[in-house]
């Protein structure tokens, strides 16, 4: 049987960054120009190999592969990554829907021709405690370095007190020659008006100088999103504190996925004034 190749190994490592991966999203990040039959065939071959299981998606006529013990053991003794548990991933059935669209609209923005050198941190990620800062500065090590300096690259612990919102995803990426930095929420049930306010005053908060896109399932609930922190930057108290609504963009799934960044997200808009033609994405 064929042994795994390190750019087999970025790929299992890519896999578990998002907790899962369909079959689908695989081809379409790792093998577009070649058949789906091609891809399923080395998603296979890793299953064989013990170094992903599948696990049933949704209404049971789907799969998603997750890393095995055995592929994080070796991941981690290969310094690949900064994650140290290496327990299977454990994803909940209600939430793979939502998972599977933001690691397609991840996949999205990867591709996107306006960036350039684009480097994610996911959701999960910065749930076991990975600082985007953390992650940019691993990259940048030799594996020897990274064996040396391996007590300094520890996941952070949650401390008691004030809890930063973990978004679905932050990534800075070069455009247009500047280093730029993006938060990236994606809504896809309807979010409460107090949901709402907790990812405008969080993100606010914790990611100030960040351009934050947020994607709705729906353009209605995009337009809902916009009209709702609109209001959270202009009118309501905390508006008083000071916020930078030029910042924020918002724009509905089949839009972040069918054009590119300069059309299909568009910045906050008064929903007292009508939207002209041109405005649209």
């Amino acid at each position: 049987m064929l042994e795994l190749r390190e750019e087999d190994f970025q790929k299992l490592l890519y896999i578990h960054s998002n907790r899962f991966m369909t079959p689908r999203l695989f081809h379409l990040k790792f093998m577009p120009n070649k058949t789906y039959f091609r891809a399923l065939q080395l998603l296979n071959l890793y299953r064989k190999k013990e170094y992903v299981r599948f696990i049933e998606f949704r209404d049971f006529t789907n799969k998603a592969a997750i890393l095995t013990r055995k592929a994080l053991k070796e991941i981690h003794e290969k310094r690949l990554t900064i994650l140290t548990n290496l327990n299977e991933v454990k994803v909940s059935f209600k939430a793979m829907e939502h998972h599977e669209r933001v690691i397609h609209l991840r996949i999205a923005l990867e591709k996107n021709p306006t960036f350039t050198d684009l480097l994610w941190v996911s959701d999960f990620e910065m749930a076991c405690g990975i600082e985007p800062a953390l992650k940019f500065k691993y990259r940048n090590l030799s594996v020897e370095e990274r064996i040396v300096s391996d007590r300094k690259f520890r996941p952070k612990k949650t401390g008691k007190g004030y809890k930063k919102r973990i978004p679905d995803g932050y990534f800075e990426a070069i455009r247009n020659g500047l280093v730029e930095a993006y938060v990236f929420e994606y809504e896809n049930s309807k979010y409460s008006f107090g949901q709402i306010k907790d990812v405008v005053v969080k993100l606010e908060k914790d990611y100030p100088t960040a351009r934050k896109l947020i994607v709705s399932r729906t353009a209605e609930n995009a337009a809902r999103m916009n009209n709702a922190i609109w209001y959270f930057m202009h009118e309501s108290k905390f508006a008083q504190r000071g916020g930078r609504p030029s910042l924020w963009f918002t724009t509905d799934y089949d839009h972040a996925l069918s054009k590119t960044l300069e059309t299909n997200f568009r910045k906050l808009r008064n929903p007292n004034q009508e939207s002209k033609a041109s405005d649209k994405p």
